[in-house]
């Protein structure tokens, strides 16, 4: 039941009189008796606080006193209700807007209710429709306010609305009863009455079921009075508010009369919230009258609205179905007058055991409600006894005052068929008596009432659900369009609770989210999917709503749709295992969800966000669901070609992320293809599911899903293509594959394969041929893009995979049929032969990407192995695929190997093919042979490079090696005329500069296996290699070899070691005890002897030649010599060993038979043939010895001089030449030249400074133990030498600067300089070194005065008068500005003497370095230093020097 008697925690007792309503709608008299007395309400008000204080003690002994009552009695404790909680009234204005609330359960209602909502949540049903409306309160539990009212609004002029203008006049009700009118004009409302407690210690408390008996003796017990009861207010009580209800009394309640002022009557006091019906047998009368002529509805269905009503009367009105009756009374809304017409009368349609009766009624409303809030609430009528309003447990607004209702809107939106149902909750009772104010006082600390609300709201939301689901039988179209309506109206009633208080609003008090609601909601139709999932079908009961399984899949799918539920895995999991069907056909399955697919409802969406939901919880049993959203979304369009449909249409899996769900559960693929395999017998019912759990499931479980229904796949033979095109999706939709991705690539490829081995005469028909074949070389072109990467990371044998499959579906028997029949399908061939050509274009460049790196590489230098291990492999699978040869594949694919052999060096080519790796790699096939010759073209290559080919080349084949070496001597060895040479000095060369030659002996003197494979013309030629070898060491041994042989044996000399070491093995002893190194040593000392006796004859001729104008030195025999081949020379007649006439000792001569004194002079002159200071005074040398001072011109132009051997030229030209060199060498390195010598010697090296430090260098052979230190310097001075002439009129300047300014410091530097340029001739014989340091910075300082500095100090030194003039006028700079002041008074405004004035400015400050900061006794280096100043000023005004002659008289 409801929870007992609750108020909100701190709500005070009001009590009020609870007015009767009349329908007497005399403004003017209800004027008359709504003026209340304001000394008479203060007198009241004081009463109230006594009896208060004096009640509240009394009520704490006797409140608990009455504990151990039954909850089932209504005055027991548990029921009493809050009498803060406001019966029902409407608003002040019925165009407040608003929805219903549901009631929970409440109020008088037996305590355990709330815990019975299992049990009767299967115990009503009746049939209707609903659409989404707003919750209706109904009797709440105790914790919410009375608000049970007084009678409905007279109308002053009998129109609607007219109340809203002014109050009707009120009749005094029961002083309990809390009231929320506003006081009358200029009154304040009356305060809460403390006389109730009186009133409840006066009942007896009675036992269970006795509320009618009860009743009765309370009205009996209770005399008429006059005055007003304890507790009421002193004066008349304001108006109620609009609609508010309470039973008429007399003549007065009968509709449509009106009332006079003295019917107006206070009742006895009754039940709180409910009206005591009148004592004494007239009145009875009077009201059974009144309840039976209160007009009804008087519209017809066609008219309005038909609105069933559902709900649940609480067993706490004692309810007797033959005796009593109930109705709908609301507002203006529902019909006028308010609160007085019957909108609608309920009957009992089912005992719900200890939670009350079920009941329905129905009335046609008006249109204009559709969207619209109304005010209403059930009323209890029991004859002659009472009129009971139902309670609403919720506390009153205490700023409004409002009575709080239940709202009903009708949403058009939601009408369906365009009947309305309202699922109400529990209709509550009211518990009175004075236990009610000590439950108040208990309740504030001990219950929390919105919580019993909120389960009276679930129990009855659990009645109603399986009232609307009992739509659902029979299962038909109709009832499904009904439920799928009325479960609409059900939910937007229960999802969001409603009340009327002014205007409609939401029970946020009640704190019962929406989030609540659907929970339950799922939770109590969990109990009807039970029985499925359990698979307990067979004990269904007889009234079972549904009696299918994947029926009550797609109910619970509705309802979950409906409910916007976020279920969770084990939720979702259920849901799933009901949508997963068990027909054993298709035939079976339509018949089964046909009627529910044709409702419109959108069941694909729904099924779609199953789906979804599934895969983002990881329930695998989504994937059983797909038959029935592939049966929903309807026939599937005929199929195109395969290949041109998007994968997710070919798997049938539109809007599904299929892509994304198997990239996730890649690697938990186990359970789903575990249940797959369970429930195997759903591919018999869906002909797509097939492709679709193919498309699901990742890469790595398609070959076992293929392995798995192998069984399925023999029964469908065709589904094999299906599996092809799956497959190519698949790696189409592969962007970039791992390692684990291609091994599970390479298994479903040889999946494949072996299927259409299984299957290859049953699985394509003719007609199917070409777009299959389509399919197959796009799986080939998808496998050749991601078999890609560093080896061995890839797969390389993928592709060899798919090609060959393309290979077995051309091969198939309808297109192998179609190829061999006469007259075949031209269209067939054709695709047949452009699939190929497209499969070949595809491996080879994948070949070329795959195999980027160069075929072979060495891992050291003997040994060079393939760079990718598998390539010949993949090679030899390519090339073996056996298409049909008219196509090209084999030759296409071996000319493409031997361009990637031929791209490597011939050496690699050999030893890979002479490698043990080749040798293993197999039998004698294509590609073999291939091999082989590219490999001889290769050796040809090679010979031609001059490039090894034997060396590191394993030898373990003999045969092979042995046509290898033969190959290698026939084409190295040089030819003329194409005929193989024989000469000597070829086959040298050849011997010593061919790379294999080595290997060539050693095999010749070795190794005779090898040798046994040599052709006879290779040994031929190894022969005469070996006899041209000895010859050339034998004249190494004697002397006798040719100066040119030796310069080749020592460029070449380690080689000619190796084969003498070869050789040496085959010599006798006698000449296998020579020491070839040390000979060889020993020969190529006299040759570079003999060399460099010749590079100094060539010097000592060149001098000669060049001093031929003036003398003539006879060289005859020596230039004879000299002119001699070299090369052609034997050694031993160029070079001799003799005994030295002067030490006895053997000494080296030469051909040249040179003295002593010449060969000293050759080799001095060699030494000395860079100098051109030496040549120079070679030459001068020469000119003075050929020619006579007085007759010089003459004997220059007669021709060459006198004639001289070479004796005589050693003592008239090179001693001489080398004295003067000597002296000149000397006097530099003492710095002791003369400034005429150094003019004279180096005046050819004016600005070639570079090249005079070198010459100086040169003279250091004179003296080796010199180390030049001493050569920059004299560069240096020979510099500032040749530049003194730059600084001599900078110097001119700067002294008579010094004039002009008086200056008598050192500067005898600028002197020197002026010495030294201006007289010349005088200073010839000064010494290069007084060019020192302080000489070259002064040099340099003049070097930096240009034109415009000059110019600068030349006005300066022009200046002489003015200078002193400046000076005495002006003593200083900071005397400068006061006179420039005082002369720009002066000027006035006469603009040349105002110009005058600031040149005198600009140039004093200009130049007040020189005139006012340097010294008169500083020198040359203070007056340097002062001359940067004067720089700055002259950067900064280039105009200086002219401001300066501006002040200076012409």
């Amino acid at each position: 039941s409801v929870p007992e008697g609750e108020m909100e925690s701190g709500q005070e007792l009001k009590e009020e009189g609870d007015p009767q309503a009349t329908s007497v709608p005399d403004v003017t008299k209800q004027a008359e008796v709504a003026q209340p007395s304001s000394q008479s309400w203060k007198s009241q008000k004081s009463k109230r606080k006594k009896q208060k204080k004096k009640n509240q003690k009394a009520s704490v002994s006797k409140g608990l006193e009455s504990l151990s009552a039954s909850p089932s009695t209504p005055g027991s404790l548990q029921s009493l209700a809050d009498p803060g909680v406001q019966d029902a009234a409407p608003p002040q204005s019925p165009a407040q807007q608003g929805g219903p609330p549901s009631q929970p359960l409440g109020g008088g209602c037996p305590q355990g209710q709330a815990s019975g909502a299992a049990e009767a949540a299967s115990a009503g049903e009746s049939p209707g429709s609903a659409a989404p409306q707003d919750q209706t309160p109904g009797g709440a539990p105790p914790g919410g306010k009375d608000q049970e009212g007084a009678g409905p609004p007279a109308s002053a002029s009998g129109k609607e609305g007219a109340a809203q203008e002014l109050p009707p006049p009120t009749l005094q009700g029961d002083p309990l009863e809390p009231r929320n009118e506003p006081p009358a004009m200029g009154q304040q409302a009356a305060p809460p009455a403390s006389g109730a407690t009186d009133a409840a210690a006066e009942l007896v408390e009675p036992a269970e079921g006795t509320e009618v008996q009860r009743e009765t003796q309370t009205l009996k017990q209770k005399p008429k009075q006059k005055a007003k009861p304890p507790g009421a207010p002193a004066s008349p009580p304001a108006a109620p508010e609009h609609g508010q209800e309470a039973e008429p009394k007399g003549k007065a309640a009968v509709s449509g009369e009106k009332a006079k002022p003295g019917d107006v009557k206070k009742p006895d006091r009754g039940h709180g919230g409910d009206v005591a019906a009148p004592k004494g047998e007239g009145a009875q009368k009077e009201l059974k009258a009144d309840a039976q002529e209160m007009p009804s509805s008087p519209l017809s269905p066609g008219e309005g609205v038909t609105v069933f009503f559902h709900a649940i009367l609480s067993k706490d009105f004692n309810f007797d179905p033959d005796q009593h009756r109930l109705f709908i009374r609301g507002g203006e809304e529902l019909g006028t007058p308010g609160w007085r017409l019957n909108v609608c009368e309920l009957h009992a349609a089912k005992m719900l055991d200890t939670h009350g009766v079920l009941v329905e009624g129905s009335a046609v409303l008006p249109k204009r409600l559709l969207d619209r809030p109304a005010p209403y609430k059930y009323v209890v009528v029991k004859g002659k006894e009472a009129t009971l309003h139902e309670f609403i447990y919720k506390p009153q607004d205490k700023e409004s005052k409002q009575h709080v209702n239940r709202c009903l809107r009708l949403r058009s939106a939601l009408l369906g068929s365009g009947d309305w149902h309202q699922y109400d909750d529990i209709i509550c009772k009211r518990p009175d008596g004075k236990l009610r104010e000590i439950w108040n006082n208990f309740k504030d600390h001990f219950v929390d009432q919105m919580k019993k609300n909120v389960k009276g709201k679930q129990l009855a939301a659990s009645i109603m659900l399986d009232r609307v689901l009992s739509v659902l039988q029979p299962w038909s179209a109709v009832n499904l369009s009904s439920f799928f309506t009325q479960f609409r109206q059900f939910y937007s009633v229960v999802s969001e609770p409603m009340v009327y208080e002014a205007q409609a609003q939401p029970w946020t008090s009640l704190n019962y989210p929406k989030e609540q609601v659907r929970a339950h909601l799922w939770e109590c139709l969990q109990k009807h999917m039970a029985p499925f999932l359990e698979r307990r079908e067979d004990t269904l009961p007889p009234d079972a709503p549904v009696r299918r399984k994947l029926r009550m899949g797609l109910i619970a799918l509705h309802v979950a749709e409906e409910l916007e539920l976020q279920l969770s895995g084990c939720d979702l999991g259920a849901l799933c295992d009901l949508l997963c069907p068990s027909a054993s056909s298709a035939r079976d399955l339509d018949d089964d969800l046909s009627l529910i697919f044709e409702t419109h409802q959108r069941w694909q969406d729904y099924l779609l966000r199953l789906c979804r939901r599934g895969m983002e919880l990881y329930v695998d049993s989504w994937v059983g669901i797909l038959p029935v959203l592939h049966l929903c979304s309807g026939p599937r369009p005929p199929t195109r070609q395969p290949g041109t449909q998007p994968e997710d249409v070919w798997a049938a899996l539109e809007g599904i992320s299929f892509s994304e769900f198997r990239r996730k559960r890649a690697h938990e693929k186990e359970h789903l293809l575990q249940f797959m395999v369970g429930k195997k017998h759903l591919l018999d019912v869906d002909e797509a599911l097939f492709r679709s759990w193919f498309s699901l499931l990742p890469l790595s479980g398609l070959a076992t899903y293929l392995q798995e229904f192998t069984d399925h796949l023999t029964r469908f033979p065709a589904r094999v293509l299906d599996c092809l095109q799956g497959t190519c999706y698949r790696l189409q939709g592969l962007k970039d594959a791992l390692l684990g991705d291609l091994e599970d690539v390479d298994e479903m490829l040889k999946t494949l394969l072996h299927l259409l081995d299984m299957f290859q005469d049953q699985v394509l028909e003719a007609p199917s041929v070409p777009s299959y074949l389509t399919v197959c070389l796009k799986l080939h072109e998808a496998v050749c893009r991601l078999a890609k990467g560093p080896m061995p990371h890839q797969r390389p044998e993928l592709p060899a995979s798919s090609a060959e499959i393309v290979c077995r579906v051309i091969r198939l028997k309808p297109v192998a049929d179609s190829a061999e029949v006469q007259g075949s399908d031209t269209g067939t061939r054709t695709s047949v032969r452009g699939v190929v050509q497209g499969a070949l274009s595809t491996t080879r460049a994948w070949l070329g990407r795959t195999f980027k790196q160069n075929m072979f590489r060495s891992f050291y230098a003997a040994s060079v192995r393939f760079t990718y291990s598998e390539e010949i492999q993949v090679w030899r699978r390519l090339v073996e695929i056996p298409f049909p040869e008219e196509h090209g594949w084999k030759a296409s694919l071996l000319g493409d190997l031997a361009a990637r052999l031929k791209q490597e060096s011939p050496h690699a080519q050999i030893s890979a093919y002479c490698s043990p790796d080749w040798a293993a790699a197999g039998a004698d096939d294509s590609v073999s042979r291939c091999f082989e010759n590219c490999v001889i073209e290769a050796v040809s290559s090679a010979c031609q490079s001059q490039l090894s080919i034997l060396e590191g080349v394993p030898h373990s084949d003999l045969r092979r090696f042995g046509t290898l070496v033969s190959a290698v001597v026939t084409k190295s060895w040089p030819r003329r005329h194409g005929e193989a040479v024989d000469d000597l000095a070829e086959v040298l060369r050849y011997l010593l500069t061919w790379p294999d030659v080595t290997h060539l002996f050693k095999l010749y003197g070795t190794d005779e296996k090898v040798l046994a494979h040599i052709t006879e013309e290779g040994k031929k030629l190894m022969a005469t290699a070996d006899s041209i070898f000895t010859k050339v060491a034998e004249d190494l041994l004697g002397g006798a070899v040719l100066v040119g042989q030796l310069e080749l044996i020592w460029s070449h000399r380690a080689r000619f070691l190796d084969i003498w070491e070869l050789k040496r093995k085959s010599l006798s002893p006698q000449e296998r005890k020579h020491d070839m190194e040390k000979v060889l040593d020993y020969r190529w000392e006299e040759l570079q002897f003999l060399q460099e006796e010749r590079r100094r004859v060539d010097s000592l001729l060149k001098l000669c030649e060049a001093a031929k104008r003036w003398v003539e030195v006879d060289c005859g025999e020596i230039a004879k010599r000299h002119a001699e081949d070299l090369g052609g020379k034997r050694l031993n007649e160029a070079v001799m060993a003799r005994l030295s006439p002067t030490s006895g000792a053997m000494e080296r001569v030469t051909h040249y038979n040179l003295s002593a004194p010449v060969r000293k002079m050759a080799a001095m002159m060699d030494s000395l043939k860079d100098s051109h200071v030496f040549r120079t005074f070679w030459a001068e040398a020469a000119r003075a010895e050929g020619t006579q001072e007085e007759e010089e011109e003459e004997e220059e132009a007669a021709g060459p001089g006198p004639l001289l051997d070479m004796e005589d030229a050693y003592a008239a030209l090179y001693l001489p030449c080398l004295a003067k060199f000597g002296k000149l060498y000397a006097d530099l390195k003492a710095g002791e030249l003369t400034f005429g010598e150094v003019h004279a010697i180096f005046s050819d090296f004016v600005d070639k400074y570079e090249d005079l430090a070198s010459d100086l260098r040169v003279m250091r052979v004179l003296d080796p133990s010199d180390p030049g230190g001493w050569i920059q310097e004299r560069v240096g001075q020979v510099r500032e030498y040749h530049h003194l002439h730059r600084s001599a009129r900078a110097a001119k300047v700067i002294l008579e600067v010094k004039e002009a300014l008086g200056l008598t410091g050192d500067f005898s530097l600028l002197d020197f300089v002026l010495r030294i340029t201006d007289a010349f001739e005088n200073s010839r014989g000064e010494k290069l070194g007084q060019i020192n340091r302080q000489v070259i910075l002064a040099i340099k300082l003049l070097r930096d005065l240009d034109e415009a500095r000059c110019r600068c100090l030349q006005e300066l030194a022009l200046a002489r008068e003015f200078v002193p003039w400046v000076r005495e006028a002006v003593e200083g700079v900071n005397e400068l500005k006061v006179f420039v002041d005082l002369a720009f008074i002066f000027a006035g405004e006469n603009d040349m003497d105002v110009d005058r004035v600031a040149c005198f400015h600009d140039a004093v400050q200009g130049y007040s370095s020189l005139l006012y900061k340097l010294d008169a006794s500083q020198g040359f280096q203070a007056f340097a230093e002062h001359l940067k100043e004067l720089w700055k000023a002259l950067d900064n005004d280039p105009h200086l020097p002219s401001k300066l002659v501006s002040l200076v008289p012409s």
